[in-house]
């Protein structure tokens, strides 16, 4: 709807509104004041009934009193008029139109009024020297209201109908003040969104609230002009920016291609040189493995045959002689355990096996019984399992070696006289891992000294000290490695050591022996 017709509509109901509010405020109090009306008349009457007819009750005159209320017949509203007796009993009656009725009486000694079933019903008493001899009773009915009511309400409609008439053609006139402003605010607004026009401006007619939206709207475009000019010098500003960035970046690509393709290239060589590497290293994995195992026959030999002639030349060789034959017969032997640690050293990647599900507490005990046994029982060194060990998915041979590498290591570097007590416990780790702890009360190993002991052939004591290759805890930290683990100690000297190593606990996913396995086969 548009905005005159809205305008006209509110001019309207407001005026009709206001009309029927009034016209019916104005019929209100015309019944009101007819009805006091009415009732003021028929009261006088009753009262000027009752002064005339105080003889005719005094004298019990019937007739003369049908005569007094014989003169109601004047007044066409009053439809019965009635006298009685002091004893409540009808003395005398008039009837317009109804057949006889006797009034329902109420105190002789009130007067008053009701309204009652469309009439009006006043009493008024009859007085003789100052006693009540009867009373009057008139009853009237209300058409003479009903007719001023009808008048006055066509009087009123008749004037509701020519005021909004005239209401209407004034407000066709002057809603063209408020609505001609804004409809042309309309059209502007219009203009300048279809053609993006920002230099148009509305035309101010008033200083009222429409001339203020005028203002507003006129501001609000001056704004939008100063904006889209703003927002135009910065779009030629980011296209300049733009171009020169695809420049940039044009050149930059090419710069990068050359550097992909250089990359590229890099990769394959340093591939082609992994390749040649790893073909390299397992050449030479073969080679110690071969060279070592050969080597063990003519080691074996000399070794044998300078034990025979230690034997056959005893007593026979002096000093230097015999000396330089123990020497000989002793590196031998010292060669030969150590070409038995490099192979050994070597099998962890060339003889590795899949990865199976290993009880802890069985391997230890296998190892009491087995492997350790003799040494357990020299050195009458004891070993605690507080608790037990949890099952963990492993290389079987390699977690036995590692297991027996750390307890004989523990029991092989004690003080003297001091019986060998080995405790081993574990604990969960971080990604899936077990924490296994092997704890001795040996001589301990002084923090310096503690990062380089599992290093190929580092050794921290004398051959006449304590025996050995310098090999054991390499191999146990080649082995740790290959199940994808860590390994470390902690000890202060004199009060033992701890041999700590994270495994793969229990799990359905592949583990870091199983890949190493698959990717060797």
């Amino acid at each position: 709807m548009a905005i005159k017709y809205k305008l006209m509509t509110i001019i309207m109901l407001s005026c009709t509104i206001g009309l029927i509010l009034a016209g019916g405020a104005f019929i209100g109090w015309e019944q009101r004041v007819f009805r006091t009306s009415m009732t003021q008349n028929l009261s006088t009457q009753a009262k000027m009934i009752a002064d005339n007819c105080k003889a005719s009750l005094a004298f019990q005159d019937t007739q003369d009193a049908e005569k007094i209320l014989q003169a109601l017949h004047v007044d066409s509203s009053i439809t019965i008029g009635c006298v009685y007796t002091s004893n409540e009993e009808l003395f005398a009656a008039y009837y317009r139109d109804y057949p006889e009725v006797k009034l329902q009486l109420t105190n002789l000694r009130r007067q008053g009024f009701d309204f009652k079933a469309g009439s009006l019903t006043v009493s008024s008493p009859i007085i003789l020297d100052k006693e009540i001899i009867g009373a009057v009773f008139l009853r009237s009915d209300l058409t003479p209201m009903y007719t001023m009511l009808k008048r006055s309400s066509q009087i009123i409609i008749a004037v509701l109908f020519i005021s909004l008439l005239a209401a209407f053609l004034v407000s066709s006139k002057l809603q063209t003040v408020i609505s001609r402003p804004i409809l042309n605010l309309a059209q502007l607004a219009k203009t300048v969104s279809e053609r993006k026009d920002y230099t148009t401006r509305a035309l101010k007619q008033s200083n009222d609230e429409v001339g203020l939206l005028i203002d507003a709207f006129n501001e609000m475009l001056g704004q939008i002009q100063k904006r889209d000019s703003e927002l135009f010098d910065a779009k030629e500003g980011l296209a300049r920016k733009v171009d020169e960035r695809t420049a940039e970046l044009s050149k930059t690509n090419e710069q990068m291609t050359v550097e992909i393709a250089e990359r590229k290239q890099a990769e394959l060589k340093q591939q082609s040189l992994n390749a040649e590497l790893e073909e390299a290293n397992n050449e030479l994995k073969n080679f110690v493995y071969i060279a070592s195992h050969d080597m063990r026959e003519p080691l074996r030999k000399i070794t044998s045959f300078g034990t025979m002639l230690e034997k056959s030349l005893s007593g026979k060789l002096v000093d230097d002689d015999a000396e330089n034959l123990r020497f000989m017969v002793d590196g031998a032997t010292r060669m030969t355990k150590m070409i038995e640690g490099l192979l050994v050293y070597s099998r962890v990647s060339t003889k590795a096996n899949p990865a199976e599900i290993v009880d802890l507490n069985e391997i230890v005990q296998q190892l009491q019984q087995l492997e350790l046994s003799i040494v357990l029982e020299e050195k009458q060194a004891t070993i605690e399992v507080p608790k037990p060990l949890p099952n963990v998915e492993v290389d079987p041979v390699q977690i036995r070696q590692l297991m027996q590498n750390f307890i004989a290591n523990g029991i092989k570097y004690q003080a003297k006289g001091n019986l060998p007590r080995i405790t081993i416990t574990s604990k969960p780790a971080a990604d899936g891992m077990i924490r296994v702890e092997v704890t001795d009360n040996g001589i301990g190993i002084a923090p310096e000294n503690q990062g380089s002991v599992f290093a190929m052939f580092k050794r921290l004591h004398s051959r006449n000290e304590y025996e050995g290759t310098g090999i054991g805890l390499a191999v146990c930290k080649k082995i740790v490695e290959r199940h994808g683990g860590k390994v470390g100690i902690e000890s202060e000297p004199g009060k033992g050591a701890t041999f700590w190593f994270t495994v793969p606990a229990v799990s359905s996913k592949p583990t870091a022996v199983d890949k190493e396995v698959e990717s060797s086969v």
